[in-house]
């Protein structure tokens, strides 16, 4: 699915990138964006994290004609040029993409918008945003260290597409572990695991499908019979003693067979007082 995300096959909604201290996004992120520019997409930034200058500085020089950073980091609130709304409102995000090119809206991070925002604000934003015909999708950065579970829940529910960074076990520092979940539009969702390797001239390469060798074996299940104080096995001469039983219902072998029709004979006996002649309606009355 790595390379579905790459290709921007399937890419609309809301993207998270989830990452944290111990497996940080930065390269990835700018791996990814470079992939996207060399496709011909338009990348809007919004930054927050990181001063502008030094985001670009990370590109090629050809990318970045394809690449739009909007400076949240040196002045978010607005107060050095007299903003009327500060750069964390997501209100601002919208105006700040109208005039350019239709493409991707990366927030980065938007960690650092919810430290300022209220949460149900910033949701909504996302929900509005995902909607607008002028973007094609809404890519979001997201520390997991930060923030607590039912949030990080509330926003996983509301992405299309999941990508959790975590360390690979056996590789170089330019390794990583994403586990990728994304939601297909009736409502299914698929998983993937992979390793893969970054470079610095921002490529993504040698992507390989983990396998599930750490997975927990599954506990045997306990003998049921093994703590009882009686025998609830037979041995093989039990077995042989019990084959042997001739049961009720079973049709024995070698017996002859009678043919005819079967008959009752009944022999009346002296409490039996039958009279013909006694009329069972007498004793009605019409």
């Amino acid at each position: 699915m790595l390379q579905n995300i790459l290709s921007r096959r399937d890419a609309h909604g809301i993207a998270l990138i989830y990452d944290s201290l111990e497996q940080t996004g930065g390269l990835f992120v700018r791996s990814v964006i470079s992939t996207w520019i060399s496709r011909g997409v338009h990348v809007n930034v919004v930054c927050f994290d990181v001063d502008p200058q030094d985001y670009l500085r990370a590109f090629k020089e050809g990318d970045i004609k394809s690449l739009t950073v909007f400076d949240g980091f040196t002045d978010p609130f607005g107060e050095d040029k007299g903003q009327s709304k500060c750069q964390y409102n997501p209100d601002t995000w919208e105006k700040l993409v109208a005039n350019t090119e239709c493409g991707v809206l990366l927030i980065d991070s938007l960690s650092t918008v919810l430290l300022h925002e209220e949460f149900r604000h910033v949701y909504n934003t996302l929900i509005h945003l995902s909607r607008v015909a002028h973007v094609q999708q809404v890519v979001c950065v997201t520390h997991t260290d930060v923030h607590d579970e039912s949030l990080l829940a509330s926003l996983s529910y509301l992405a299309t597409t999941t990508i959790t960074l975590k360390p690979a076990v056996n590789g170089t520092d330019l390794s990583a572990v994403c586990h990728i979940v994304h939601k297909k539009p009736r409502g299914r969702a698929s998983t993937e695991e992979l390793q893969f390797e970054m470079t610095q001239d921002l490529t993504i390469c040698n992507i390989r499908k983990l396998e599930e060798q750490n997975a927990v074996p599954k506990a045997a299940q306990a003998d049921p019979t093994a703590n009882l104080t009686f025998n609830l096995k037979l041995s093989e001469d039990e077995k042989d003693a019990r084959d042997k039983v001739v049961l009720p219902y079973l049709k024995k072998t070698g017996a002859a067979e009678h043919t005819g029709t079967g008959s009752i004979t009944y022999t009346l006996e002296k409490e039996d007082d039958f009279d013909e002649e006694d009329d069972p309606d007498d004793d009605l009355t019409f």
